[in-house]
């Protein structure tokens, strides 16, 4: 701490014990005073004070914010575009707030407000913080936890499902994201971070439908999303910097970072079963030695058109009781008049059927082909949830 000067001691004091004390004092039906009135005005009152203590401090050298400011608002605006045209894949579905005007208002303050104000508040603590890594960290946490709903915090922790859920879909992609904004905040100060989240809350807020989408589909995409802004960010901040080759120019040139980007949202696309073909990792060995547990087989998805060529010896993907299933088809029955199927499965080292029917609703796919060996962390995770 002897390198921190005491303006900047008295900010972070401030912001800890806010973020301490707000877990304690606020319960009940006072989450919702803290929501709509206290987090906004604690946040306008930081952003005013961190600016009285910063503004005689030096701006950081900023030789091209106009340009990153430009390249984060040309990405996540095809980013909405994007995310809110999935909807003609994977349909609509209604948006939770309100959109009367006064909700509007309101939601607007609750948390485009809250935005500009930390964002500004990250910038000056970062002006006035040495510039090390330990303390864009501390500063980073900060924000990080300011984000979190501990209210809810310990439903989270009821399984190790709903822990795994929560941290993939909420931890992670807060811990990515605060990098980013504070990697933002230090190449082109607070307005780049401010654009990105807001024009992401404007869309969550204003639009009354939204895409149904998994959630780890959404969480896949929004840590692509900081990948690629990253990136183009890196490559501007390059350019800009050194007078380079032609060589160089052509090695650095953004376009050289399209190949990662596409085969990063095809994996993402993939993984997540967004198209026709999806991989599967074997959790048993119910189907040795065709594959065995810690392999993964590629899926092929199928219609109703399709069931009428499901055959004996067919491997299916199917769901029963909730439980996903990889067994060969041993008998087909298939209704003409009703479009109904029943279909009895066996894994291969089983000795008996299945002692359940399989109809049109629990089918979801055959297999087409095995790649030994990288359904291992999927065996692993689903070991640790049980």
């Amino acid at each position: 701490m002897r390198y921190l000067n005491k303006k900047v001691i008295a900010l972070y004091i401030i912001i800890i014990t806010f973020l301490i004390g707000r877990v304690f004092i606020f319960k009940g039906n006072l989450i919702t005073n803290y929501t709509n009135v206290i987090n906004p005005l604690f946040w306008l009152f930081m952003a005013i004070l961190s600016y009285l203590m910063a503004r005689d401090e030096a701006n950081y050298k900023m030789r091209n914010k106009y340009d990153i400011t430009q390249t984060v608002v040309i990405i996540v605006v095809i980013y909405c575009m994007v995310y809110f045209s999935l909807g003609l894949v994977f349909g609509y579905e209604r948006s939770p707030y309100s959109h009367e005007f006064v909700a509007i208002i309101k939601n607007i303050w609750s948390f485009i407000s809250i935005i500009v104000f930390q964002e500004y508040t990250r910038y000056q603590l970062l002006k006035l913080s040495p510039k090390k890594i330990s303390y864009y960290g501390l500063i980073t946490l900060f924000f990080i936890i300011a984000e979190i709903d501990f209210w809810n915090f310990s439903s989270n922790f009821v399984n190790n499902v709903e822990f795994f859920k929560y941290m993939s879909q909420t931890i992670v992609p807060l811990i990515v994201t605060g990098c980013l904004f504070t990697y933002l905040s230090i190449m082109a100060a607070n307005v780049p971070a401010t654009i990105y989240r807001c024009l992401l809350s404007l869309m969550t807020i204003l639009l009354p439908i939204f895409p149904s989408i998994n959630w780890l589909i959404k969480s896949l995409m929004e840590i692509v999303l900081v990948i690629i802004v990253a990136l183009y960010v890196n490559y501007v901040d390059i350019k800009s910097s050194r007078v380079l080759s032609r060589r160089q120019v052509k090695k650095e040139k953004v376009t050289s970072y399209i190949p990662f980007v596409v085969v990063l949202v095809f994996l993402v696309c993939f993984i997540s079963g967004t198209f026709k073909y999806q991989p599967i990792a074997v959790l048993s060995n119910s189907m040795y030695p065709i594959f065995a547990r810690g392999d993964a087989v590629i899926m092929k998805k199928i219609d109703d058109k399709d069931l009428k060529k499901l055959k004996k010896g067919t491997i299916l993907y199917y769901s029963k009781d909730g439980n996903l299933i990889v067994h060969r088809i041993v008998s087909v029955k298939f209704d003409e008049e009703t479009n109904k199927i029943e279909v009895t499965t066996k894994g291969d080292n089983n000795n008996s059927n299945d002692p359940w029917i399989v109809t049109n609703e629990e089918i979801i796919g055959t297999v087409s082909f095995m790649i030994p060996y990288i359904g291992y962390p999927s065996v692993w995770v689903n070991e640790l949830l049980k």
